[in-house]
């Protein structure tokens, strides 16, 4: 009925699915399908793996269907423009990775879409080159000015900058508003 050679294709198959959905199993993360890796979350990350190192665009798609974040390896580290998002689909942060450092200049927004910040990375140090508040006025300016850094539209901390790093008082809060630390920044 069945050729010989049938039989030992068949078993080949059966022995690859079997394989495969062992494979499944070991990782309890998640496995991998058709060029994307989803994880038990239902998140996906779809993008080329070459000699197990991640190659070329990547893209981290949420459950809900909206992406988090979108960018490009070479030879497994993030290399050339990154996007990420917030949860709400609204661009979060978007620049450049050179051998998985950010580099240059990177733009950060809030969850209703307006700037939040504009920053350089030079050397591996980042300095804030502008920042406005949650309402939208101008707080740091050409790498001056105060500054307010807010969590879900609270208040985490404030202090100053100064020549785009910290400068001076700064001052940590907790969820509630509560005072956590107050420490001096040096800006040498």
């Amino acid at each position: 009925m069945f050729s010989r050679f049938q039989l030992s294709l068949t078993g080949i198959i059966l022995l690859f699915l079997l394989n495969g959905c062992y494979n499944v199993h070991k990782d309890p993360n998640g496995f991998t399908y058709k060029g994307s890796y989803y994880y038990t979350n239902g998140d996906k990350e779809t993008g080329a793996v070459m000699a197990g190192k991640k190659e070329g665009l990547f893209t981290y798609t949420k459950a809900n269907r909206k992406i988090l974040y979108r960018g490009v390896y070479k030879q497994g580290t993030q290399n050339g423009l990154w996007q990420y998002q917030h949860p709400n689909g609204q661009l979060q942060s978007k620049g450049v990775y050179k051998n998985g450092v950010r580099v240059g200049q990177w733009e950060f927004y809030y969850p209703d879409g307006k700037v939040k910040e504009i920053r350089n990375y030079i050397n591996n140090q980042d300095f804030l080159v502008y920042s406005w508040d949650i309402d939208g006025s101008e707080m740091v300016k050409n790498g001056t000015g105060p500054y307010k850094y807010f969590f879900e539209n609270k208040l985490r901390e404030k202090g100053t900058y100064m020549d785009g790093i910290p400068s001076g008082e700064w001052t940590l809060f907790d969820e509630n508003g509560n005072i956590t630390k107050t420490f001096q920044a040096n800006s040498e």
